[in-house]
Formats: structure tokens, sequence, C-alpha cells
């Protein structure tokens, strides 16, 4: 399950303490609290229990000495002459000495004979409040044994129970005593006595237990009613304390391990930093060597990684530098040959207009514009192939490409190329850049789009500038007619030295790029086999700041001159 969470190391071994230690004290606790309740009600059982234990030797022991007192009553003349019928049945009142020896035994006694009828009573004292308890003996013949009568009586308990108070005191309970029939109560009751009857029960919203001990000698059923609250309650009071105490050592533990994970992981937590900024090129970062063990011979390795990288990188980038020279070698052989092969077909048609002499001016005023931008472009090469930095200034961006189009109109005249331009260049919108390098870029742009166009078919460039964007861009886009880019190319196509042309040098794209991201800018391509190709050019919008830091950002020299206000997209005759 860990697995599945993108967790980091630190939370995954908090979440390990709290799996493995916090959630079984919780659990721990909940069980503890659960059980503090049942384990007060079994004290309070045992102590009911307890107390009527004793209570029932009280009464038996009572009950032994009453019986041997009932049993001298039965063997005595005065009850055998009346039972025989020959005693005094008008009812003479009893001995005193019969009822000295009755009085604290029973509140009554009444000797039936045989036939249930009623021989004679003894009232050795009232009864009062305790009723007493229902006893019965037989009355035998002393010659033969025989039973001839019965002596019921109520058995005074108050010698009993005045002990009682000290059995209920240890349970706080209530006493009750009843009939073998359990349907009456011989001791009255603060409740309803039906209540005794259930093991449990509520009482004014509190809960009750009854312990019960059946007697068979005498004949009594003993109940102790107690609550349950003043002996749980202590109980439960000592399990909340208890939870309060684990839950405060599990927090502290926690917290304590926390701490501990946060320092062990620290050292990891640099390491992935380290190694996020050694992949974004920042390779003398380094990470302390602390922690434990294990992430010490981690930090160490790292460290030893990063310094064999960096060496290593340092003298790739020596070697990069050796390849560079070549590559700008040829890019700068490649910018060269455009204006030459401009300048060879001017001076082939300067030839065949010889007589012409308007015409031979404008040749020759085109070829000397080559000659100046031949030198622009050498300087802004130079400049941006060795640095990749340019000379920005606030341009119109028609400036540049008027440029670019007056230079390679002879190679679109010489292969019948139908353009669409902006007929306006001054109309269209101002950008911050190095016109050289711009011009150089569209130049490039244009003369790829002229030889993808096939001998057969539409041959149409078409140049479209767009602008001011909502993010303060303006783009130029050069779409032509030709075979198009299939994807598996369109992917390489800015690569050096990779070009689709059979007779290309696989450099003019690339530089082209270059200059384009050392304006800020960017250039996209989308193409189709078969319908055409869209390059787009983004450049940065000018803005005020750049008409008036004008003059300071162009220190190095007088600004280029103007090209002429002429249309450079029509043929001059």
């Amino acid at each position: 399950m860990l697995r599945d969470l993108e967790l980091g190391l630190g939370a995954r071994l908090i979440l390990i303490i709290l799996l493995v230690a916090v959630v079984p004290l919780a659990l721990a606790g909940t069980w503890l609290t659960r059980d503090a309740g049942r384990s007060g009600e079994d004290l309070l059982q045992q102590r009911m229990e307890g107390s009527l234990a004793g209570l029932s030797r009280e009464l038996g022991a009572h009950w032994l000495h009453s019986r041997s007192i009932f049993l001298d009553l039965a063997e005595s003349p005065e009850v055998l002459d009346r039972l025989s019928g020959s005693g005094n049945d008008d009812g003479e009142p009893a001995s005193p000495r019969t009822l000295d020896s009755l009085r604290g035994i029973a509140h009554e006694v009444i000797v039936r004979d045989l036939e249930d009828r009623e021989v004679t009573r003894f009232r050795p004292a009232d009864p009062g409040e305790l009723g007493g308890l229902p006893v019965q003996l037989p009355v035998h013949a002393p010659l033969t044994g025989e039973v001839i009568g019965s002596i019921e009586a109520r058995l005074a308990l108050e010698g009993v129970l005045v002990r009682a108070p000290e059995w209920t005191a240890r349970t706080g309970g209530v006493l009750g005593i009843m009939e073998p029939t359990g349907e009456r109560s011989i001791l009255p009751t603060p409740f309803d006595p039906q209540l005794l009857a259930s093991p449990r029960f509520l009482l004014g919203g509190e809960e009750w237990i009854t312990v019960h001990r059946t007697l068979s000698d005498p004949p009594a059923i003993l109940v102790l009613a107690s609550p349950l609250e003043p002996f749980t309650a202590p109980f439960r009071e000592a399990a909340r304390r208890g939870i309060l105490l684990l839950l405060a050592v599990a927090m502290t533990g926690f917290g304590v391990a926390a701490l501990l994970t946060r320092h062990s992981t620290r050292t990891l937590t640099e390491l992935q930093e380290a190694s996020a900024a050694v992949a974004r090129g920042e390779l003398e970062r380094r990470v302390d060597v602390a922690g434990p063990r294990e992430v010490r011979q981690l930090a160490r390795a790292f460290n030893t990684m990063a310094g064999r990288l960096e060496r290593t990188l340092d003298a790739l980038a020596k070697r990069e530098a050796l390849a560079a020279v070549g590559e700008f070698a040829s890019g700068l052989a490649h910018e060269l040959r455009n204006p030459l092969t401009a300048i060879k077909l001017d001076l082939q048609r300067v030839e065949e207009v010889s007589d012409d002499e308007e015409r031979r001016k404008v040749l020759l005023e085109r070829m000397l514009d080559a000659m100046q931008r031949l030198d622009r472009t050498v300087s802004g090469v130079l400049r941006v192939a060795g640095s990749g930095r340019i000379r920005p200034r606030p341009i119109c961006v028609g400036e540049p490409l008027a440029a670019a189009l007056r230079s390679v109109h002879p190679v679109l005249e010489e292969r019948r190329v139908d353009l669409e331009a902006p007929p306006d260049p001054e109309a269209l919108p101002g950008v911050v850049g190095d016109g050289a390098a711009l011009e150089q870029l569209f130049l490039n742009l244009i003369l790829n789009a002229a030889e993808a166009l096939d001998d057969e078919g539409l041959r149409r460039i078409a140049v479209e500038v767009s602008g001011p964007e909502a993010d303060g861009s303006v783009q130029v886009r050069v779409q032509d007619t030709g075979r198009g880019i299939p994807q598996e190319e369109l992917d390489r196509i800015f690569e050096p030295l990779y070009s689709t042309k059979d007779a290309g040098t696989g450099l003019g794209l690339a530089i082209s790029r270059r200059i384009a991201r050392a304006h800020g800018g960017e250039i996209t391509i989308e193409s189709e086999p078969g319908k055409g190709t869209t390059v787009t050019v983004t450049v940065p919008r000018a803005g005020a700041a750049h008409d008036e830091d004008e003059a300071a950002q162009d220190d190095s020299g007088p600004p280029e001159p103007r090209p002429r206000p002429h249309s450079p997209f029509r043929p001059d005759s």
C-alpha cells in the first residue's frame, strides 16, 4: 500500500511510526476504556456476593439457635397437652417461661394439629415493621415419634439485621429478603421490591445490578442491589487518564520521531535539490556529508560524481568549441553563397543589357546593395554565431524584410516564382532587433521556400506580417506551395548539417533559429506533404522604452543606411 502512495521518504517513515506505534496505542486505550467499566462491575459483584455470603452465615447461625428453641417448645408439656386435647384450650395465656424463651426469636408462634387447626398461639413481642421470616417445624409424639402437629412461626430478623448495614455499606446497596415464593419482600425497600427480581434495572436514570442467594434452611431468598456508577466511575476515570497519558506519550514519541526523521532525511533532501541543480547545469553544487552512515556514503558518492561530471563536461566543451569553428565556417560560407549568386545573376544580365544604360544602372546599384549586405552579413553572422548575442534597436520590421526581398529578387525572377508581399514596408509594425541579422533570417526563409517549389504546378510564395499580438509580439509568415516536408523530417529540420535538399548544407534553418532566439523570439514550421509549408517567425514588438534608449544601445557606430523607399516587390525596369 505504501508503494502506491506518492510520499517522500520522511513522510513514509512517519506513516510507519503511526501504523506501528500510535495506532496500536489508540486501540489499546479504547480497549482499556471499554474494559474499565466491566472491571468495576466485576469488583462490585464480587463484593455483593461476599456481603450476601456473610449475611447468609449470620442468618444460618440465628436459625440454628431459633430452631433449637422451637424444638424445645414442641416437646414442652404445654404444647403436647394442647395437641392431645387435655391441655387448656380456652385461651389461657402461655406461661411466662415460654414467652421469655421465644422473645427475640419469633414474633409469633402458632401450633396446629394434623388437621391444620390452630391449637394455640404465642405472641412474645410486637412484630413491629418487620413481619418476620415464615418457618415451619413438625411436632413429634415423645414415645412413638409420630407427627402429631406442626409449629408455624415468623422468625424475628432484628438480631440478624443488626450487622446488615455493615454488609451493605461495602457496596452502597439495598438489602432485600424475599419469601421462598419470591413474591413478597420481608424487608422494606426504597423502591418497588419487584425490581429486585431482575439481574439489573434502571432507577432514576442510574443502572443497578442485583445478586441473589437462595437458602433452603431457613427457606428464603437474599437479594442485594447496588448502583454501578460509584464503582465503575473510578475505573473509567483511571482509564481516561491512562488514555491521555498514552496519547501524550504517543504524541511526544511522534514528535521526536518526526524530528529525527527530518534530521536523517535532510541530507537526502539536499541531494534531491542538488541533483535538480546539476540537471539544470549548476555543476558546482555539492552537499554536506552528514546523517547516518548510509546517507553519508551516498553524499560522498554524489559529490564525487558531480566533480567528475564537471570535469568531463569541461573537456567536452573544449571539444565542442573546436567543432563549432568548423560549423561556423560552413555557416558563413552558406550565408555568403546566397548574395554571391544574386550578384552573379545580375552580372550576367549586365552583359545582356549592355546597350540599355538605365537597366544596367539599376543592376549595378542592386549589385552594390548586395555587396553592402555581404559586409553586414559577415559582421552579423560573426556576432550571432560566435556569441549568440545581437545588437538590438527599435526598427521597422519592413526594413530587413524589404532588403531580403530585394536581394532574393533575382533568384525569384530566375525561377519564375510568383511573390505576394506587403506593398508598403514602412507601414509594418516596429520590432526590437538587429537589422542585418533579421535580413539574413528572412532571406534564408524565402530562399528555402523558393527551392521547395516544384518545376510544375503552382509556384507561389506569400509573405505576411501580423501584429502586434496579445503578447506584444510581431509575426512574419513565409508560405509556399511547394512539396512540403514529411513529419519524420520535420522533427529534425533545425538540426545543424541536416538538409532535405540534395545540395543543401543544413545550416540555413539552424542559423535562422539561432538568430530568432537571440532576438527573444522563435521559429515554428507547419507543413503537409504535397500542399506546402508555412514558417512563422515571432519577434518582440518595439516599445517606448526602446525608443528612449535607442542612442545608448546603438553606440558602436552610425546606423545602417535605410533602403530606398521604392517597392522591392516588383522587378525594376
